[in-house]
């Protein structure tokens, strides 16, 4: 059954498609684009705007004036990242008359583009994602951007290339769905099952049609979330046929 969560504060919910944020890589740095459309949100002309970039610990943020002026800042560079994957925007819409301050509409979690052809629905449900603060961990599942992640440490050589390995697919794969699915299984089901750009919605999604799983159990359960937890797994591992892609590309040491 779906749950459906009440906004108290009339804070306003900007459209995935009302704000769109697109990355190009340049020699001087990663550089953003920035497409808003908020007329028909019937906010204050003289709100302001301000868009955010976000990675871990990393933050910026640009003001793109007001919403009846809005203009582009003249330096849209990240300078304070250093490779493009992983970073999310939000979009703010605040007062700037009493009450000052107050946040009137947000998107937030918004994944750029890289490409013009790009898509949502072409993104994996659990990108790899290079990071500086693992220290010396090869990789860890991070939930602080709100979406589900693999942190792969960046000091790894083409770090990125070990999503791709099926060694590595089919050793970490498992243990970071187990990871995700404990936390959306033992936590509260306060949000709208219908509603597919919340990742709790996709990965649900996920284990009813690719895994064929039943419905989320009740998180009061705790022996139904261990079963259902341990059944998804094994599933997924049924469906990726792990062990025989450990077997086939494992070359460590022999038998003696």
């Amino acid at each position: 059954m779906s749950v459906r969560t009440l906004n108290y504060t009339n804070r306003q919910r900007i459209r995935r498609e009302d704000a769109r944020i697109k990355l190009r890589e340049e020699k001087n740095g990663i550089l953003f684009h920035a497409s808003l459309r908020l007329i028909e949100y019937r906010l204050p002309g003289n709100a302001h705007v301000f868009v955010e970039a976000y990675r871990q610990t990393q933050y910026m943020r640009f003001d793109f004036g007001q919403v009846a002026a809005m203009r582009v800042p003249d330096d849209c560079y990240l300078r304070d990242f250093d490779f493009p994957e992983g970073i999310l925007f939000r979009v703010k819409i605040v007062t700037t008359t009493d009450p000052h301050g107050l946040l009137l509409a947000e998107a937030d979690q918004i994944r750029p583009r890289r490409s013009e052809d790009e898509t949502e629905d072409k993104r994996p449900l659990l990108e790899c994602q290079r990071s500086r603060e693992l220290g010396n961990e090869v990789w860890k599942i991070d939930f602080s951007a709100g979406v589900p992640v693999i942190l792969l440490n960046a000091n790894l050589v083409n770090a990125l290339a070990l999503e791709r390995d099926p060694v590595f697919t089919a050793l970490v794969a498992p243990t970071a769905l187990r990871t995700v699915f404990m936390k959306i299984v033992e936590n509260e089901r306060d949000w709208d099952e219908d509603d597919m750009s919340d990742c709790r919605s996709q990965w649900n999604y996920f284990a009813r049609n690719t895994l064929r799983m039943p419905e989320l159990p009740q998180n009061d359960d705790g022996d139904k979330c261990d079963d259902w937890i341990n059944d998804a797994t094994r599933s997924f591992c049924e469906v990726t046929n792990a062990v025989d892609l450990f077997n086939r590309y494992w070359t460590g040491a022999q038998e003696q």
